[in-house]
């Protein structure tokens, strides 16, 4: 029988502040807010980001923060936190399973950038923006499903995606930003409803939901 995997929990410190560690991870206190800030490369277990450190509100992924984890297997992120930085997750090729909470409202540029296990992923409605690179080089992922608050998509958002077959939009058309999908080949997917569309959008073609195989 496989045995259950470990489950790393960001518990509150007895003792903390700026720059503080419990196990791989790192955070940084700042007023009432807590952001993550880091971790050890070599982490081979889930990880579990708590809501609160010290009775405060971990409200952030830190810029960098996972950069380069490339053991880490899957995250937990609580619903109190409201952004994802700049390459927070860049380059953790182990990633396979991640869920963006509801609480989430901005994911920055190269966040999950050759993320090259993930195989799909949903952008919650919270989500308003998606930063340049921020899905690029995710060569296993096939599949995303976008929010319908997401109104701009940054450059090369989705770009070396190469197994990215369907991208399914709940809103209007978002802005895009340059070859949104470059070395990629997906269809969109849209509700009937939604305004802003044509026939391509970021250079691929554009269906209803109700075609979706």
């Amino acid at each position: 029988m496989k045995p259950a995997p470990l489950v790393v929990v960001l518990l509150p410190l007895l003792f903390g502040g700026c720059g503080e560690k419990e196990g791989p991870l790192l955070y940084d206190i700042q007023g009432d807010t807590v952001t993550i800030t880091g971790c050890d490369d070599g982490v081979g277990m889930e990880v579990v980001i708590p809501a609160t450190i010290k009775d405060k509100s971990v409200t952030s992924i830190g810029e960098n923060a996972f950069n380069g984890c490339s053991s880490l297997p899957s995250i937990t992120i609580p619903d109190s936190v409201t952004s994802i930085g700049t390459a927070a997750f860049y380059l953790c090729t182990s990633l396979t399973s991640i869920t963006i909470p509801d609480s989430v409202t901005r994911i920055g540029r190269w966040a999950f950038y050759e993320c090259t296990n993930l195989t799909s992923i949903a952008v919650p409605d919270s989500v308003t923006s998606i930063g340049d690179h921020a899905f690029g080089a995710c060569s296993s992922l096939t599949s995303i499903t976008i929010g319908d608050n997401v109104t701009s998509i940054g450059q090369f958002a989705f770009r070396g995606c190469t197994s990215l077959t369907a991208v399914t939009f709940l809103g209007d058309a978002p802005k895009a930003g340059e070859e949104v999908f470059e070395k990629s080949s997906p269809t969109i997917y849209r509700n009937p409803e939604a305004k802003g569309w044509g026939e391509t959008f970021g250079g691929s073609p554009v269906k209803l939901i109700s075609e979706k195989p």
